[in-house]
């Protein structure tokens, strides 16, 4: 499985939108910051990305602002490619 090769980021902090950040690491770590509920929403849609493309290692951090779902899993598709992962 591929790791994350780059450091890269998509998104921004704005209300409404996501920051998606990731590295490379020897594991899979995920962080996410954001409302408690939504907390478990936002962890299913990042883990879906990341299973989905068979990520084998590497960080993400998530900072979400009340991003939608489909707005969650593109920005974490979108800094996985910048980071070197085929999507």
């Amino acid at each position: 499985m591929p790791g994350i090769q780059n450091d890269a980021s998509a998104g921004s902090e704005e209300k409404g939108d996501v920051s998606v950040i990731v590295g490379p690491d020897d594991d899979i770590v995920i962080e996410i910051e954001c409302a408690p509920l939504a907390r478990s929403r936002v962890e299913a849609a990042v883990r879906g990305i990341i299973e989905e493309h068979a990520v084998g290692s590497g960080s993400v951090r998530v900072v979400d602002r009340g991003a939608l779902d489909p707005i969650i899993r593109a920005r974490t598709r979108t800094a996985l490619r910048r980071g070197g992962i085929e999507c």
